[in-house]
Order: C-alpha cells, then sequence, then structure tokens
C-alpha cells in the first residue's frame, strides 16, 4: 500500500477527504455536521478515519478537548505496558523452553554414560 493511500477501494485518500472537508466547511460557513456531507464522502469516513471526530480533527476543524487528549494519552500508554508484559511473558516461556531442552541433553548424555 502507497503512504498516503487507504485501505479502502474506492480510490479516496485522506489527503482528499480532509480537502473535500475543509471546502464544505468554507462553503457552509460553519464546521460541517456528518449529516451535511454527500453521500460519498460520508460513506468514506469510517474506512478512512473511524470516526466523524477524527476527521474533523485531522482537518484542523476542530481541536480534542483536554479530556479527551489525556484519554488517548492513558489508552496508548495502557497498550504500551501491555505490550510490555507480553514481551516479557514471551521472553520468560523462550527462556523456560531453553533450559528444558538443556536440562533434557544433559539427561540424555548422563544416561548415556
Amino acid at each position: 500500500m502507497e503512504a498516503g493511500k487507504p485501505s479502502d477501494q474506492k480510490g479516496l485518500t485522506k489527503e482528499e477527504a480532509i480537502l473535500q472537508i475543509r471546502a464544505l466547511a468554507d462553503e457552509l460557513g460553519h464546521v460541517p455536521k456528518k449529516s451535511e456531507l454527500p453521500d460519498p464522502l460520508k460513506n468514506r469516513i469510517r474506512p478512512l478515519f473511524e470516526k466523524w471526530c477524527y476527521a474533523l480533527e485531522a482537518s484542523g476543524l476542530v481541536v480534542p478537548s483536554e479530556r479527551v487528549q489525556e484519554k488517548r494519552r492513558k489508552r496508548e500508554a495502557h497498550k504500551a505496558a501491555v505490550a510490555a508484559r507480553a514481551a516479557k511473558r514471551a521472553e520468560k516461556e523462550k527462556l523456560r523452553k531453553q533450559e528444558k531442552r538443556s536440562r533434557q541433553y544433559q539427561s540424555k548424555i548422563d544416561s548415556s554414560k
């Protein structure tokens, strides 16, 4: 997939959608509601941005509140902590398996004497 290209099949990039949203905002004179979007663009928002508020943020038309920003920071920190714990568990499991193989190998050597 090329940089800037979405995963959807319509060929509309995020940048093109942002330009269309900004143009609509200029035309309307206010931040557009999702219901004010033309249907072709409205149907592409979810695959490109997940949520309408994310599309507005990407367009620079709204700034998320401090509460929302803090919530996102906490969510990202939680994801990082979960990933770190999973990596630590995987490393412990890997060491455990290596030790088990080592003991089995040593056992074979001892029994062959």
